[in-house]
This record gives structure tokens, sequence and C-alpha cells, in this order.
């Protein structure tokens, strides 16, 4: 049924680039970055731990697969910033195309200290070396999303 002062133009399908941008204004938007919140601050306690203490690792451990979670959900952050809509700084008119949105991550934005707190250093380092366990301080730079209070601020 077609809602008051709609024509059928306005209610036939949404384009696909449509459906895929998230609004940044959403409550779910919202809930997921209180999520990532909690998980920097988690995060910054953990691998200031791990780094001074160096406890074993046990690969079937709760925290073993709870800090995997956790930085799958940073590279799940990471990607939807790149499709979530920002309003312009100037006209505060609400920037949907995929290129400004891209920009606006990459240049002014967080998206190098995004993707270097997720770059899977383990990996392409030996895990029981020193340089290891000192990349791990990688992740630290997350702390500044707790700082970056502005989301919460509309």
């Amino acid at each position: 049924m077609l809602e008051e002062g709609m024509n059928s133009k306005q209610t036939t399908k949404m384009s696909w680039k449509e459906w895929i941008i998230i609004d940044a204004e959403s409550k779910e938007k919202a809930v997921f970055d209180i999520v990532i919140l909690i998980l920097v601050g988690y995060s910054c306690v953990t691998t200031v731990f791990y780094v001074a203490f160096n406890p074993e690792q046990n690969n079937e451990s709760f925290t073993y697969y709870f800090d995997r979670v956790a930085e799958y959900l940073f590279l799940l952050d990471l990607l939807l910033n790149f499709i979530t809509n920002f309003p312009h700084p100037e006209t505060y008119e609400i920037i949907t195309d995929f290129k400004d949105i891209a920009k606006n991550y990459i240049w002014p934005g967080s998206f190098f200290i995004d993707f270097i707190s997720v770059f899977p250093f383990e990996i392409f380092f030996n895990e029981a070396g020193k340089v290891a366990k000192m990349l791990r301080l990688f992740r630290l730079p997350r702390l500044v999303k707790l700082f970056d209070i502005s989301k919460f601020n509309r």
C-alpha cells in the first residue's frame, strides 16, 4: 500500500547502492559503535597485558576465541566505514556516494589507524620473537576511537 504523499516511483525498488549504504544515524550503527568502543577498551588492556607478561596462550581458551572475535569485529568495522554515509562538513548534506565516503574515511578519517590495528602482524613475523611481541603494540592506536565521541553528539 502506498503511504500518503508517496508516488509509485518512490515505492519502487531501491537501487543496490541505496540498499548497501548504512545510515550513520541508525540505532543499529550506534549499538555497533558502542560494542566496538567496549572492545577497544578491552583490546587496549589485553594488548598491554600480553606484551608485558607474555602469558602462555592456549588455543582452546575462552580468551583466545574472544580475542579472535574482537579482531574480526574490528575488521568488520573497518569495512563498514566504507559504506556508512556522513554529513558534509559545510553543507550538512548526507553524502552517500561510495567514492566520497571512501575519500572521507581514508584521508582525514581514521582508516590508517584502523588498518594498522587490524593488520595480522603475527602471520608475517614469528610469534615467539621479540619483534612480534612489540608489534602487538600497533593495536593500541585503537585507543583513539575512545576519544572520538563526536559520533554520539548528534
